[in-house]
């Protein structure tokens, strides 16, 4: 093995090891096996978009799962600004349940770099390996439910007549 081919395979090593110690602290991949960290891998992409450009655009048809990897995105509703989401960070997540349309905008609030993973390539690896792909729903159904209770917590407080706002 010459030196440059021995240097370039250290390089992608690092470079991968960089990937797979990101996508571990992302909560949607939370006790995935090294090995099912590189098959999510595998379907991602990563893409820079620069401040103030659209991610998407609410009521479009979403169709990719969006992490942030570094930068912030803002989510809006019309005009008012719902979140600002930040490194290991995610968002259109229901894109990889459903194609429907988007309930909010999302723009690149700084310069920064995503990692895409879309819904067809989530539903190949689905297929290929259902083990990876049933871990990753659990994860993502843990979460959306952990959503849901806060969003209805708060909803109970509005419609309590006996609490004070």
């Amino acid at each position: 093995m010459s030196i440059n081919s021995l240097l370039k395979k250290l390089v992608i090593d690092d470079e991968f090891k960089e990937k797979i110690n990101f996508i571990r602290n992302v909560s949607l991949f939370s006790g995935l096996s090294r090995k099912a960290l590189s098959m999510v891998l595998g379907i991602s992409y990563e893409r820079n978009y620069s401040i103030n450009e659209v991610i998407f655009e609410e009521g479009k048809v979403g169709k990719a799962l969006y992490i942030v990897k570094s930068g912030e995105v803002a989510i809006l509703k019309g005009e008012k600004k719902l979140a600002t989401l930040n490194e290991g960070d995610f968002l259109g997540e229901m894109a990889l349940l459903e194609e429907v349309p988007r309930s909010a905008k999302a723009i690149a609030f700084s310069d920064c770099k995503l990692i895409l993973i879309y819904k067809v390539k989530f539903d190949g690896l689905l297929e290929s390996d259902p083990s990876v792909g049933v871990k990753v729903l659990k994860n993502l159904s843990k979460i959306l439910c952990t959503r849901l209770r806060s969003t209805s917590e708060g909803f109970a407080e509005v419609l309590d007549p006996k609490k004070k706002i």
